[in-house]
């Protein structure tokens, strides 16, 4: 595992000093959700035992005493069986191969072909054959929702070749997230993809999926992203304590003798510099529960006009408006409704959706997709203390693409079995392939 010796913000981005590792938990865990290969993160506690003397009553800063760190999972063997992936080969673009998987190529040519020819023009099909797509249209979208602007061109992620010989993209140094302004490019090499009008179709169809299914709920027990900041930062200030981990690493650090820019904790209001300019960031409160507000209005729509651009320098819903405006069509279908039909049943349950319109009258209906994602938090029917908290974007049931839209749909009762709450959503797509945004949807009590 990697230990972020830099502390749990990164000295880099002042504006985010005191977050205690919110910013990249809150990241590789968003990753993993949407189904990109992605690191697990923990906290510790960490002390360093050099003297006799455990904590000096003179000053604060000596003692065995170093505060909170954050500990990242490293993308190698252990990592893939963790994960439950094949056994394959991890690569870093800017130190080598991390991993080589049985029976697979141990030389690192085929990275290097792989990167060769991802920085030059190529056929669709190449891109088929050789990038995982789906796993790249997730991490290009989580990129664009959390604002990893360290991101670059041979630089801040890894690669997993899977047995089949296809590439996934893996997150990697997430230390300058929630920033409002360009910096580094903010994607790799294999962008390229989406040169191709039919890959950049399919990215914007998952792009519409990640903000319905992931960014538009901020409630705390919602199964999104407002959920996910509340899981984790539980870790940091956990139930019944009246003080918290946060609170202990900023009286560690904040005004350390060894400490560059001293104060820089919940600092409010902030301003830095990027290479795509100044912003500028208020907290609602100058704490910890301020920066876990901030995150969620950075990733969901949170302001007022709805207007959004990249590099605009607002940070209230920067993420969420970054991953709109690449997701925009005015071609799509529109938003289809849902309604329940009848009663539940041994059989399922049954549902009627609206009929199918587009903006474009030429277009015709082609399929609708049905889904039913499964939320799990405290508070909610059936949780228990110490089970794992549950998200609607991770899969739980789905119909797949159904080509008959004039009858009911049938959701299986083996859907609603899971204890929890059940959002059931529904989608059309048109003959060009474009998806429809999902429905709001339709919540079921499951105990």
């Amino acid at each position: 595992d990697h230990l972020n010796l830099n502390g749990c913000s990164s000295p880099w981005v002042q504006v985010n000093r005191g977050m205690a590792g919110m910013d990249e938990a809150v990241s590789f865990r968003a990753f993993h959700l949407a189904g990109v290969p992605s690191s697990n993160t923990h906290w510790i506690h960490w002390r360093v035992v050099s003297r006799a003397e455990e904590a000096s009553k003179q000053s604060q800063y000596d003692g065995d005493l170093w505060g909170l760190y954050l500990v990242v999972q490293d993308p190698d063997g252990a990592f893939l069986k963790e994960r439950g992936l094949p056994d394959g080969n991890t690569f870093s673009p800017e130190t080598g191969k991390k991993h080589i998987g049985h029976g697979m190529p141990r030389d690192g040519a085929d990275f290097n072909r792989f990167m060769d020819g991802s920085r030059s023009a190529k056929l669709e099909a190449w891109w088929r054959e050789q990038l995982n797509l789906p796993d790249y249209y997730s991490f290009h979208a989580i990129n664009r929702i959390v604002s990893n602007v360290d991101l670059r061109h041979g630089g801040n992620h890894f690669f997993y070749e899977s047995p089949d010989r296809r590439w996934s993209p893996v997150p990697w140094d997430l230390d300058m997230m929630f920033i409002p302004k360009t910096h580094w490019p903010g994607i790799i090499d294999q962008t390229r993809c989406l040169e191709h009008p039919a890959l950049k179709l399919e990215y914007q169809n998952r792009a519409r999926e990640i903000l319905d299914l992931f960014c538009s709920d901020a409630s705390t027990n919602g199964g999104q992203v407002g959920q996910l900041v509340e899981e984790l930062a539980r870790a940091i200030r956990p139930a019944g304590h009246e003080r918290t981990w946060a609170e202990l690493d900023m009286a560690m650090w904040n005004h350390h003798p060894r400490t560059s820019d001293k104060g820089a904790f919940y600092r409010n209001p902030a301003s830095q510099g990027m290479m795509g300019g100044e912003f500028r960031r208020t907290l609602a409160t100058p704490d910890f529960n301020g920066f876990c507000r901030l995150i969620t209005e950075f990733c969901t729509d949170s302001r007022t006009n709805h207007l959004y651009a990249p590099n605009d320098g607002n940070i209230l819903g920067y993420g969420y408006g970054h991953l709109f405006w690449e997701s925009r069509d005015d071609n799509i279908p529109a938003r289809p409704t849902i309604r329940t039909s009848g009663n539940a049943t041994s059989v399922g349950r049954t549902f009627e959706i609206s009929p199918f319109t587009s903006p474009v009258t030429t277009n015709r209906f082609a399929a609708v997709q049905w889904r039913v994602g499964r939320s799990t938090a405290p508070g909610q029917p059936g949780w228990r203390t110490g089970k794992r908290w549950h998200y609607e974007i991770e899969p739980h049931w789905d119909s797949g693409p159904v080509t008959d839209a004039t009858a009911p749909m049938q959701v299986p009762a083996e859907a609603f079995k899971t204890t929890g709450l059940l959002r059931v959503r529904a989608r059309y797509q048109d003959q060009t392939g474009r998806w429809s945004h999902w429905s709001e949807p339709l919540t079921v009590e499951s105990k």
